[in-house]
C-alpha cells in the first residue's frame, strides 16, 4: 500500500497507492454486486497503465483477485479478469513503468503460472468476448518471458491460438490472428519452420475472411510473418519454407494491396518481406519473374497514392526488395517505372518520412550492377543532389521535425551510391550530373563522416531511435559496405581532374 511508496515519496504517490488499495478492496469483497466488481476491475486496468509504480506493489493481491474472478460462473467477471491479466502483462513488460530489469523475473513467473492454470481455460471459454480478451492477453506476453516458458507450455499456447484463428466467431478469429502474428516474431516460434508454415496457412484463410476487421488484423500479422521470414534469412543458416507457400502468400498479399486503405499499408510491409524470400532459381523461371514484377507493380501503384502510411510502407518495402539481388531492378525494362517513381518521390514528395524511406532504398543495393548503366546511376546522383538543394522548401511546417533525418539520409544515400560508382566507367556521367553543385556533394560527405563519430542517438527533432548513418553501418547482411571515414574514390578523381570536360557540363 502507501508504505511501499516510501516516507519521502510525493503526496500524490501515497494517494495513488491508497486508491489502488481501495479499488482492489472493492473488486475483492464478496458482498459487492457484480457491477461494482466489474467497474473496480476496469479501474484497476486504468490504474496499472496510468500509475504503474503504485500498482506494482499491489500486484500479488490484484493477481489473486483476478484469478478468483476468472473462475467465477459470471461471464462478465471472467471477461474483465482476462483484461486485468493483460494489463498486468503490459505493466511487467514495461518494467513496472520504471524500466526496472528486476521485474523481468516477476514477469516470467507470472506467465508460467497463468499459462499453466487460468489462461488456457479462458482461451476456450464458452463466451466469445472472453476468448477475445484471452487472445489479447496472450499477445502481450513478450519475447523474454515467453522464451523462458517450458516448451510444452509454449506449444500448447501456439496450437490453441492457431485453432482460434478458425473460430466460428469473427471477433475471436480477428483477435487470434493478431496474437499469432505477435508470437511468430519471437525467436523460438520463428525458428520453428513447421510453426511458421502453420501460421502462414492460418493467415491465408483469415486474409480471405469476409469480415474487414478480421482481414485488417490478419494483414498486420502477415506483415509480421514476412518480417519473420527476413529475420530467419539473417539469423538462420537455412530454412525450409516451400516456394509454393511463398507464392500463395504473394497472391494473397497482392489481393490485399487492392483492398481497403486499412489493409494496404500492411500489405506493403508484407510484400517487402516476401520479395526478400524469392530465390535466384525461382526468379529465373517465367513464373518467378512474373511474381517479382507483380510485387514491383503493386509497390509502385501504392507509392504515389493513398494514405501517407501506405506510401511510407511502399517506399520502405522497396528497400527490402532491393536487398535481394535476385529481383529485377535498375536497367531491367520491366522495372524501369519503379526507378523513375522512387526518384520522383526522393525529389518531390511533400512528406519527409516518405522521402526518407525512398532515399534509404537506394542505399540498400550492395552491388554496382543493381543501379544499371552510368546514365541511370547519374540520374540517381542528380536526384539526391537536387533533393539536398531543396531540403529547406517545406509546404507543411509539421515536416520540420523530420528535416534533419531527411538531410542525413539523403547525404548517406549519396555517399553509398558514390561508393558504388566505378571511376573508370561512371566518372563522366557523375561529373556531368553534379555539374556546378560539387559544394552540395562535399557538404553531404562531411555530414556523413561527422555523424559516424557522433553517438548513435536520434537526430535533433526526430523521434526515431537510431540515426540513418548508424543504422547503415550496423545493419546485418550487407556484403559490401564503405569503410568508416573513407570518402568515395570517384570524388578524388573528380577533384584531381577539374578540367575534365564533363565536370563543367550542366546538370540535366
Amino acid at each position: 500500500g502507501a508504505a511501499a511508496a516510501g516516507d519521502d515519496a510525493p503526496p500524490e504517490a501515497h494517494t495513488h497507492d491508497s486508491l489502488v488499495s481501495h479499488v482492489l478492496g472493492a473488486a475483492t469483497a464478496a458482498t459487492q454486486p457484480v457491477v461494482v466488481k466489474v467497474e473496480a476491475m476496469q479501474a484497476l486496468c486504468k490504474l496499472t497503465e496510468a500509475h504503474p509504480s503504485s500498482a506494482l506493489p499491489a500486484l500479488p493481491g490484484i493477481v489473486r483477485m483476478a484469478k478468483g474472478c476468472a473462475a467465477d460462473p459470471e461471464g462478465n467477471l471472467r471477461l474483465h479478469a482476462a483484461k486485468v491479466f493483460g494489463a498486468i502483462g503490459k505493466l511487467l513488460a514495461d518494467g513496472g513503468g520504471r524500466g526496472d530489469a528486476d521485474t523481468a523475473e516477476q514477469a516470467v513467473e507470472f506467465w508460467k503460472d497463468l499459462l499453466r492454470t487460468i489462461l488456457p481455460e479462458l482461451l476456450q471459454d464458452d463466451l466469445p468476448l472472453v476468448r477475445v480478451a484471452a487472445c489479447d492477453c496472450s499477445s502481450v506476453i513478450g519475447e523474454f518471458p515467453y522464451m523462458q516458458l517450458p516448451l510444452d507450455v509454449q506449444y500448447h499456447c501456439q496450437s490453441t491460438l492457431l485453432g482460434l484463428t478458425r473460430d466460428e466467431v469473427t471477433s475471436v478469429r480477428a483477435a487470434a490472428s493478431r496474437a499469432v502474428g505477435v508470437l511468430v516474431l519471437y525467436k523460438g516460434p520463428r525458428d520453428d519452420d513447421l510453426y511458421v508454415m502453420d501460421v502462414a496457412n492460418a493467415l491465408l484463410e483469415t486474409m480471405a475472411d469476409p469480415s474487414l476487421p478480421t482481414r485488417v488484423r490478419a494483414s498486420w500479422s502477415l506483415g509480421n510473418l514476412c518480417d519473420a521470414l527476413v529475420l530467419k534469412q539473417h539469423t538462420q543458416e537455412g530454412y525450409d519454407i516451400p516456394i509454393e507457400l511463398i507464392t500463395k502468400l504473394v497472391a494473397a498479399t497482392l489481393a490485399a494491396a487492392r483492398d481497403s486503405d486499412k489493409i494496404r499499408p500492411n500489405a506493403m510491409r508484407a510484400l517487402g518481406g516476401l520479395s526478400r524470400s524469392l530465390t535466384a532459381e525461382f526468379t529465373a523461371t517465367d513464373a518467378g519473374r512474373g511474381i517479382a514484377l507483380s510485387i514491383i507493380e503493386a509497390l509502385c501503384s501504392n507509392l504515389l497514392a493513398g494514405p501517407v502510411k501506405n506510401r511510407w510502407n511502399a517506399a520502405h518495402a522497396f528497400g527490402t526488395l532491393l536487398s535481394n539481388p535476385n529481383v529485377p531492378f535498375g536497367e531491367d525494362p520491366d522495372a524501369s517505372d519503379a526507378v523513375a517513381q522512387l526518384l520522383a518521390v526522393v525529389e518531390t514528395s511533400s512528406n519527409f518520412k516518405v522521402r526518407i524511406n525512398a532515399a534509404a532504398a537506394f542505399a540498400v543495393p550492395a552491388a554496382r550492377e543493381k543501379l544499371g548503366s552510368p546514365a541511370l546511376l547519374g540520374r540517381v546522383v542528380s536526384a539526391l543532389v537536387s533533393s539536398l538543394e531543396t531540403i529547406d522548401s517545406m509546404t507543411d511546417f509539421a515536416e520540420y521535425k523530420y528535416q534533419a533525418t531527411l538531410h542525413e539520409q539523403l547525404s548517406l544515400t549519396l555517399f553509398h551510391v558514390l561508393h558504388l560508382a566505378r571511376p573508370q566507367e561512371d566518372l563522366v556521367e557523375v561529373a556531368r550530373c553534379v555539374g556546378d553543385r560539387r559544394g552540395v556533394v562535399d557538404a553531404a560527405m562531411e555530414l556523413v563522416l561527422t555523424a559516424q563519430a557522433e553517438p548513435p542517438a536520434s537526430v535533433q527533432g526526430d523521434t526515431d531511435a537510431d540515426r540513418p548513418v548508424h543504422k547503415y553501418f550496423a545493419r546485418p547482411g550487407v556484403a559490401r559496405r564503405p569503410a568508416l571515414g573513407v570518402l568515395p574514390p570517384i570524388l578524388a578523381e573528380m577533384k584531381t581532374d577539374p578540367a575534365h570536360p564533363a565536370a563543367a557540363a550542366p546538370a540535366p
